[in-house]
């Protein structure tokens, strides 16, 4: 009975030495675990503060397009006026060239109507000089 004694003691003390190394690869599992939870915690948290930046980011860009597209609506809308001005200073030019035109070329007939006028002027006094000249002789 005494060896059975012996043997559920030594039985029992190898038991108890596993329990305590069982506890302490649980311990030492628990403590490693522990440590990878607050590793994830804090690249989690890492991970988070980008997405905020990047979220603002998206929203500094988002707002920037709006004002780029604004801008090129406005000069769009400048442009199409610059263009409409363009066509209206080209017609006027237009009108102003077809006036300057017919003006030149009453101007010309002015011209050519005085020439003649002048020279029917001229034989008009040669007429009545001769004429005055041939009453005198007569």
């Amino acid at each position: 009975m005494k060896k059975s004694l012996e043997d559920a003691l030594s039985e029992a003390e190898n038991k108890i030495s596993t329990l305590m190394n069982e506890k302490e690869d649980a311990q030492l599992s628990r403590a490693a675990a522990e440590t990878e939870l607050e590793k994830a915690k804090e690249e989690v948290s890492i991970q988070s503060a980008k997405l905020s930046e990047a979220f603002r980011t998206v929203k500094s860009l988002a707002d920037a397009m709006s004002q780029v597209e604004t801008n090129v609506s406005l000069l769009s809308e400048e442009n199409n006026n610059i263009k409409v001005g363009r066509n209206n200073l080209e017609s006027a030019m237009k009108q102003l060239k077809e006036e300057a035109d017919s003006q030149a070329s009453k101007l010309a007939d002015a011209n050519s109507t005085i020439k003649s006028l002048e020279e029917a002027l001229l034989k008009a006094e040669n007429n009545i000089s001769e004429l005055v000249g041939e009453k005198k002789n007569t």
